[in-house]
Formats: C-alpha cells, structure tokens, sequence
C-alpha cells in the first residue's frame, strides 16, 4: 500500500515542485524606487513546497541597510545566503543568483521583493 502511494503521489509532489521553482525563474524582482520607501523593518515571506524564506528588511534613509534571514528552509541552498550581501552592496535585486543554489537564491529575492511592497 505505501509503496502504491508512494508511486501515485511522489510524481504529483515533484511535478508541482518543479512548477513553482520554473515560475520562480521567470519572475522579475525590483525593490522599486526606495525614495518612496520609508525607514522602517519589512517583513517579506516566500515559499514552495521545497524552499521558504522568511526576512527583515531595515530600511534607513531610503537605504537597505540590513537585511536579517529569519528562516531559509531548502535543501541545499545554504550558500544563496550571501545574495543578501551583494543586495546591500547595489542596493538592488537585479543581482546574479548564486552558483549551485540557483532556487533559494530567487526565493531570498522574492521574500525582499514582497517585504518592499
């Protein structure tokens, strides 16, 4: 019985995974015009079934002067986490994704991009 289960789902569960990871590289993310952006700490959150983000963005003098990984769920994205130093760095999202954690790093950028909005 587990093992019928298993056959019928997994697919399914794979299928759906690899969906939203193709949606994801597809998205353009843009923390927009920061002039408008006051200071303060956003919360931004993104997830698939494979990887969740969760952020604070702290924004002082229309600058992302920090931003903290709250939580970052994957599976072997780990090194995504030093897209956040190249964001402060440009002050942007129009960043190169990191090598080899390709998927976490855009879910790091869609959770900044949705804190920003």
């Amino acid at each position: 019985m587990i093992i019928l289960a298993s056959v019928i789902i997994l697919p399914r569960v794979i299928r759906s995974i690899e969906r939203d990871l193709v949606a994801l590289k597809n998205e353009e993310f843009s923390v927009g015009d920061l002039r408008k952006v006051a200071d303060g700490i956003y919360r931004g959150e993104a997830g698939t079934i494979a990887i969740s983000v969760t952020v604070d963005v702290f924004v002082t003098d229309h600058l992302i002067t920090r931003i903290d990984l709250l939580e970052h769920k994957n599976g072997q994205g780990d090194e995504a986490e030093f897209i956040i130093e190249d964001i402060l760095l440009k002050q942007s999202l129009e960043v190169d994704t990191i090598s080899s954690a390709t998927y976490s790093s855009l879910m790091i950028l869609k959770a900044v991009d949705a804190a920003l909005r």
